[in-house]
C-alpha cells in the first residue's frame, strides 16, 4: 500500500495569504477613514455613497478571501475536516488576540481603539489560514499535532 504525501500547495497558499491579507487591509482602511467619528472622517465617507463604498470595500474584499480559500467539501474529507479545526482555533486566536491588543491599547491611550470588529474579519481569516498552512506541515513532516493525535505541534 502507497502512503499518501501531503502536499503543501505553497503556492495555493501564497495566493491565499496574499488575498487575506488584502482583506485585513481592506478592513484597516475602512476603520481608518470611513467608520471613525464624525470628526475624523474624510469628507468623502460624509456622503451617503462613501459610507456604502467603505461597507463594500470591507464585505467584498471578505468574500472575496472567502471564495479564495474556499474547499471542496465532498471530494477532501481531510480538508474539510482540517478547515472545521482551523476555524475554531482562528476564532480562538482572534478575539483573544483583539481583547489583548485593545486592553493594552486603551490602559495608554482612553477611547481609542486599535482593532475595530471591522479588521477581525481579515485577521480572522489570516489567522486560519497560517494555522492551518501549520497544521498541514506538522502532519508533512511527521511532527506531533493536536489535529491528529492531541499533543502540540
Amino acid at each position: 500500500m502507497i502512503e499518501e504525501k501531503i502536499n503543501l500547495e505553497w503556492r495555493k497558499f501564497s495566493g491565499q495569504f496574499i488575498m487575506c491579507l488584502l482583506a485585513l487591509m481592506g478592513g484597516i482602511h475602512a476603520s481608518l477613514h470611513f467608520f471613525v467619528a464624525k470628526g475624523t472622517r474624510i469628507a468623502f465617507a460624509d456622503s451617503d455613497i462613501g459610507f456604502i463604498i467603505g461597507a463594500l470595500l470591507v464585505i467584498g474584499t471578505f468574500y472575496a478571501a472567502l471564495w479564495v480559500i474556499r474547499v471542496p467539501y465532498k471530494k477532501d474529507m481531510f480538508e474539510r475536516r482540517l478547515r472545521n479545526w482551523s476555524m475554531t482555533y482562528a476564532a480562538i486566536m482572534v478575539l483573544l488576540f483583539s481583547a489583548t491588543i485593545n486592553i493594552a491599547y486603551q490602559a495608554y491611550d482612553k477611547g481609542g481603539f486599535l482593532i475595530t470588529p471591522y479588521m477581525m474579519p481579515g485577521i480572522w481569516l489570516l489567522s486560519y489560514i497560517i494555522y492551518a498552512q501549520y497544521t498541514r506541515y506538522c502532519i508533512a513532516t511527521g511532527r506531533k499535532n493536536s489535529f491528529l493525535d492531541g499533543s502540540s505541534c
